[in-house]
C-alpha cells in the first residue's frame, strides 16, 4: 500500500501546533503567531480526522472482502497506542510520587486507574489527569471500537449515503445534540456538571464525530479519483490551511468544532493526492521525520516540560522544543517502535494486518 508522505508531515505538524499550545501557555499579546499558538488544540483536530481518513484507507477494503476480523483489527490499534502511552503515564507516576513532579488533587489512585485503562476521558471523571494528552488516546480509542462497524457500509455507501453522513456529521459538530441532553438531564437535577469537556463522555461523542468525518472525506475522495488532479488537490489542502488560519486568527484561538473539522478535512484530502504543492509542504523530509516522531511528541513533550523546568525557569522556547523533540526521537525509536515490534512478533502465526505508515495520527 502506497505511503502518502504528506500525510505523514501534516501529523508532524499537527503535533508541533499543539505543542506550542502548550508551551505558551498563559502567554499574553495579540500577535498572529500567539492567535495561533493559542489555538494550538486544533492539531487534535487535525488528528482525529487524520485518524478516520488514513484506518479507512487502510482497512475498509478488508472489512468489506473480511480478510481481517474485529480482534485482529483491535489488538493492532492498541499494540500501536499503548506500549508509549503505559511508559510516559509511569515515568509520570514516578516522577511524581518521588516529589520531581507536582501532583495535582485528580492525580489519585482511580485516575491512575483510569489511565491505564485508557478510559480516562470517558465521563467516570470531569478532569483532565496524570500525563494529560493522553485524554485523547482514550477518546480516540473509542473511535476503534466503533470503526469496524461502520465502515463497511459507508465503503458501499453511493453518494445519497455519504453526502447524509456528511450532513450528520455536520450536524452533530454544529448542534451537538448530546450537550443538550446532558443539559437536559442537569436541569431537572439528574447529573450535576461544570460543563467540563470530560463530564459524561463530552470528548467521546464529539470527536467520533470529527472522527467520522475523516472516515466519510476518504469514502468521497476515493468516488471523486480521477477527478481529483493535482492542480484540484493543491487548491483543495491549500483552500483548508487558509481557513484553518483565518479562523484561527479571528477566534483568538477559541475555533469551533464544525471549523477545524471542515479545515481539516479539506486537508487530509488534498493532502491524500500526494502530489504537487501539497507533497512540497507536508511531504519533505523535515516534516515527514516530524510525523514519524508525531506520536512520541505529543504524549511526551507536557512531560519533558515539566522536567526541564525543574532546573530552568523560564524556559526558553527553543530550549523548549529542542528538549521535545530529543526526547519524542528517543521515544519513537526506544520505546515505540521496539515495543509495536515484539507485539507484532506475537502474532507471527497468522498474517498480519496490512500497515499504512503505522496507520494512526498523534
Amino acid at each position: 500500500m502506497n505511503e502518502i508522505k504528506g500525510l505523514t508531515g501534516l501529523r508532524g505538524v499537527a503535533a508541533l501546533w499543539v505543542f506550542f499550545l502548550h508551551a505558551t501557555w498563559g502567554w499574553t499579546g495579540d500577535s498572529v503567531s500567539m492567535k495561533l499558538a493559542r489555538a494550538g488544540g486544533t492539531g487534535v483536530g487535525v488528528f482525529f480526522v487524520l485518524s478516520g481518513f488514513i484506518l479507512s484507507y487502510v482497512y475498509a477494503d478488508k472489512f468489506a472482502s473480511h480478510s481481517i476480523g474485529y480482534g485482529k483489527f483491535m489488538f493492532a490499534r492498541i499494540s500501536r497506542v499503548y506500549p508509549l502511552h503505559l511508559v510516559t503515564l509511569l515515568v509520570y507516576g514516578t516522577l511524581g510520587a518521588a516529589g520531581l513532579l507536582l501532583l495535582l488533587p485528580q492525580d489519585n489512585h482511580y485516575t491512575f486507574i483510569l489511565n491505564l485503562g485508557l478510559l480516562q476521558a470517558w465521563g467516570f471523571t470531569d478532569l483532565v489527569s496524570w500525563n494529560e494528552p493522553a485524554w485523547s488516546i482514550s477518546t480516540e480509542l473509542f473511535a476503534y471500537l466503533l470503526f469496524p462497524f461502520l465502515i463497511g457500509p459507508l465503503t458501499k455507501a453511493g453518494w445519497r449515503m455519504l453526502i447524509a453522513a456528511a450532513c450528520l456529521c455536520g450536524v452533530w459538530l454544529t448542534v451537538f445534540p448530546y450537550n443538550y441532553l446532558v443539559h437536559w438531564l442537569q436541569a431537572i437535577g439528574f447529573v450535576s456538571t461544570g460543563r467540563h469537556q470530560f463530564a459524561y463522555g463530552y470528548s467521546l461523542t464529539m470527536f467520533f464525530g470529527v472522527f467520522m468525518a475523516g472516515c466519510v472525506a476518504f469514502c468521497v475522495m476515493r468516488k471523486l479519483g480521477p477527478k481529483m488532479t493535482p492542480a484540484v488537490s493543491d487548491a483543495t489542502a491549500l483552500a483548508g490551511v487558509a481557513l484553518l488560519v483565518w479562523w484561527c486568527i479571528r477566534a483568538n484561538g477559541d475555533i469551533m468544532p464544525w471549523q477545524f473539522t471542515l479545515g481539516s478535512v479539506l486537508v487530509v484530502a488534498g493532502l491524500s493526492g500526494d502530489s504537487g504543492i501539497g507533497k512540497m509542504l507536508f511531504g519533505n523530509d523535515v516534516a515527514f521525520f516530524l510525523g514519524k516522531i508525531s506520536y512520541a511528541l505529543y504524549l511526551s513533550a507536557l512531560l519533558t516540560e515539566a522536567v526541564v523546568v525543574r532546573f530552568v525557569w523560564p524556559v526558553p522556547l527553543w530550549l523548549n522544543l529542542s528538549a521535545a523533540l530529543v526526547s519524542a526521537t528517543i521515544l519513537h525509536y526506544g520505546v515505540e517502535k521496539p515495543a509495536q515490534s515484539w507485539l507484532k512478533g506475537l502474532r507471527r502465526a497468522t498474517p498480519e494486518p496490512v500497515q499504512f505508515n503505522g496507520d494512526v495520527v498523534r
